[in-house]
């Protein structure tokens, strides 16, 4: 926990000196989409440990996420058919799948092609959801995509 929190610590610390640096500036430091911008204040206004808590146990559909999953973290394995390791695991934590892969997708896909296969890519992680005998419906998995992967990403 006191990892977390110093981790969320430096997100709020960065975002108040941001704050304090546009009222200071005469002109726009960044050209905000105003989804964006929102989204961003509302994550940064509602961190705290007890939301955190809170939001993994709406569905008690939480599992143990890589934290920072990008392509440079990922190893494929050449000798064996589809195996990949997963590297890089200093953020490591509870948290939610479809967020954790909403992450790498959204973060690492061209936005055309990410378009085009991504209910796909949630289908089959569902999919493979279901086959773990994990009770979790498809809604959650895309809801938790869209939104955790955003908020992951930003």
């Amino acid at each position: 926990m006191d990892s977390w929190e110093a981790s969320q610590d430096l997100v709020r610390t960065f975002w108040k000196a941001y704050l304090a640096a546009e009222k200071e500036s005469t002109e726009p430091i960044i050209q905000w989409d105003d989804t964006v911008r929102k989204t961003v204040e509302k994550a940064v206004a509602n961190i705290s440990w007890e939301a955190q808590l809170k939001r993994l146990n709406v569905d008690g559909h939480y599992t143990l996420v890589h934290g920072d999953f990008l392509p440079g973290n990922v190893l494929w394995m050449t000798k064996k058919r589809d195996a990949i390791k997963l590297l890089d695991w200093e953020m490591v934590g509870l948290g939610s799948g479809p967020q954790d892969l909403g992450q790498y997708v959204i973060s690492n896909m061209d936005p055309v092609e990410r378009k085009e296969c991504e209910r796909e890519l949630i289908q089959a992680y569902h999919h493979e959801l279901q086959n773990q005998s994990i009770d979790v419906t498809f809604e959650h998995c895309w809801r938790e995509y869209q939104v955790g992967g955003v908020e992951r990403w930003l």
